[in-house]
């Protein structure tokens, strides 16, 4: 009987079709301590990640790309979001 459950789960979960990513792909968590911080403290930690800084007046960030760190920058140069894509 449990077996026959678990074949009814792991279809259903076939069945749910792609699964989202992960909101933190990108390890934002690591410097969400930053966040409101002038964005020259970025300077003081390595990064080995593919990150793009995204100041006012960027194209907006493009998606597709979850491990991408977008950090955006406010007018005054402060660091206003971070996210991943």
């Amino acid at each position: 009987m449990p077996f026959a459950l678990l074949a009814t789960l792991a279809g259903c979960a076939a069945a749910e079709g792609p699964r989202l990513p992960d909101p933190d792909s990108c390890g934002a968590a690591e410097i969400a301590d930053l966040l409101g911080e002038d964005a020259t403290r970025l300077e003081r930690r390595l990064l080995l990640r593919p990150v793009r800084m995204v100041r006012p007046g960027d194209p907006p960030p493009e998606t597709g790309f979850p491990a991408r760190l977008n950090i955006v920058v406010d007018g005054e140069g402060r660091i206003a979001r971070l996210v991943c894509g």
